[in-house]
């Protein structure tokens, strides 16, 4: 076959160091935005921080067209028509939305310019596990439609650094918005599950020890047996039949517990590799109060304060005039210009969507938790016009403080349940149903999983038994044998206090 050469013509889309800083703004907790302006003002002579600082009420004041930092920014002579950061949307203009990038690691990648990498995130050794995932992915070479996907699937894993939804249920919370098929979605779980710490992303034990047998470096003969006994006979190795595993395989007793002992030394939670577990104080970056029968929405001012440039610099004057000639004070001005600019929309962007929040979510801060509606990022993202991923970034970690407690902000999401009269019903209300199924059950005959199932179908909800059991494990309630020697146990003892009075000491 004769070889031909050809030239071939692809666009490709590279973020500026400027736009991914913008980006990372987005998902900055309120304290990490704090150290990030106070930073800023540290690195940046002139910026200062603006001392009177007039509450912000989304129904009120805050308005996403216009420019609160008035004083600081504006369209002058200064600011560089290239570097202008518009609707975060803007950065996927162009963007092929195919799955069609390369899927090597981003320290393979040859076309990853290593020179702009931000070397205060490569430190940041107190990021958490979601962050730790999110800067590694924001270094592989994704389209949008497999950066969308990415995000929703870091969102559902776990402190242990398990997959805690089915991928066909993160492709339903991405719908309208992404429709992403079963293909696409395996193949971002691919990527991030070659991402750090080794095992993250897995759908359960078996897969998460698989994978980090298969990245160890090492390749021996324990490594082989330890792969075929975990892929074709996990149920014996977890019951520790070795005697039969070792028939199975046809392989020496020694042989076998040395392919074992290699299976112990991995990480059955690969999430606990990532030290997420400092003691941090949340402070509400948005607080919801009711007023005349409305919800009103405000900015939390002592975690977004308000940051501007200094007049000197930039009223115009002689003096500002004099000040600009110099190179120096011209590319910090670039730089404030920017950085307030990024907080701006971070901020914006945060008050618009915790104000759709609250809009849908109005009946569970009047009524509670049986009140709570179905709601998904995609929802957000077509009500105010923005990317998925956006909305996924400004709703993590961030914290809502409304007159029933301080809630984050992804607790307000949950899937649908459907019902037979086609109300849809979120899933965390179904949750909250069951429990109080259980608390009014009978405590001689508690009921079974698949009776509470049946429960909830008379009332129109068609929840099958293993979701009941999925829900109640995640609300760290028991199984009803459980419960019913729970409930033994305690009618022992007050039977026991009666007899003996106030003086029985018996347990």
């Amino acid at each position: 076959m004769r070889q031909i050469p050809s030239i071939k013509t692809r666009q490709r889309f590279k973020a500026t160091p400027q736009l991914r800083n913008a980006i990372r703004l987005l998902q900055l907790s309120g304290s990490e935005l704090q150290l990030e302006i106070q930073q800023a003002i540290e690195t940046n002579a002139l910026l200062e921080i603006e001392n009177n600082n007039p509450q912000q009420f989304v129904d009120e004041v805050v308005d996403t067209n216009a420019q609160p930092y008035n004083e600081s920014i504006r369209s002058d002579s200064d600011w560089p028509n290239d570097t202008r950061i518009e609707d975060q949307d803007d950065l996927y203009a162009g963007e092929d939305s195919g799955i069609d990038r390369y899927w090597l690691p981003a320290h393979e990648r040859s076309d990853i310019d290593r020179s702009r990498v931000d070397a205060y995130e490569v430190a940041d050794h107190s990021a958490s596990l979601s962050d730790h995932l999110t800067q590694q992915i924001d270094f592989a070479s994704l389209t949008v439609v497999q950066d969308a996907i990415a995000q929703a699937i870091i969102d559902s894993i776990n402190d242990d650094g398990m997959l805690q939804n089915s991928l066909v249920e993160i492709a339903a919370s991405l719908r309208p918005v992404v429709n992403a098929s079963l293909v696409e979605m395996e193949k971002v779980l691919k990527v991030i599950q070659d991402l750090d710490p080794p095992g993250v992303g897995s759908r359960n034990l078996q897969e998460c020890l698989l994978i980090q047998l298969r990245l160890l470096p090492k390749d021996s003969y324990s490594k082989r047996v330890a792969i075929q006994v975990l892929a074709n006979h996990f149920e014996f190795l977890a019951s520790q039949d070795f005697d039969r595993l070792s028939r199975i395989l046809n392989i020496p007793t020694k042989d076998l517990l040395e392919a074992v002992d290699l299976v112990r030394s991995l990480n059955p939670r690969p999430g606990s590799a990532i030290d997420s577990a400092l003691t941090e104080y949340v402070t509400p970056d948005v607080i919801v109060r009711e007023d005349n029968g409305r919800w009103l929405v405000e900015l939390n001012p002592d975690v977004t304060p308000r940051v501007r440039i200094n007049p000197i610099y930039d009223q115009p004057s002689t003096t500002s005039t004099k000040f600009r000639s110099n190179d120096y004070v011209r590319e910090n001005l670039r730089n404030a210009k920017l950085f307030l600019q990024g907080v701006e929309h971070r901020n914006s962007t945060l008050a618009n969507v915790s104000r759709c929040i609250v809009e849908h979510q109005h009946g569970f801060l009047e009524q509670g938790l049986s009140a709570m509606k179905p709601l998904s990022l995609a929802n957000i993202s077509s009500k105010l016009d923005i990317h998925v991923s956006t909305v996924s970034r400004i709703t993590s970690r961030k914290y809502l403080l409304t007159p029933r407690g301080l809630f984050p902000l992804k607790y307000f999401f949950s899937k649908t349940i459907s019902t037979t009269d086609g109300e849809p019903v979120a899933s965390i209300a179904v949750q909250e149903l069951i429990r109080n199924i259980i608390d009014r059950e009978e405590k001689q005959d508690p009921l079974s999983d698949n009776s509470i199932s049946k429960l909830l179908a008379s009332d129109g909800m068609k929840i099958a038994r293993r979701t009941v059991t999925k829900y109640r494990e995640i609300m760290a309630i028991p199984t009803s044998n459980k419960r019913k020697k729970h409930y033994w146990a305690l009618g022992i003892q007050v039977r026991r206090n009666k007899m003996g009075g106030s003086k029985s000491t018996e347990r």
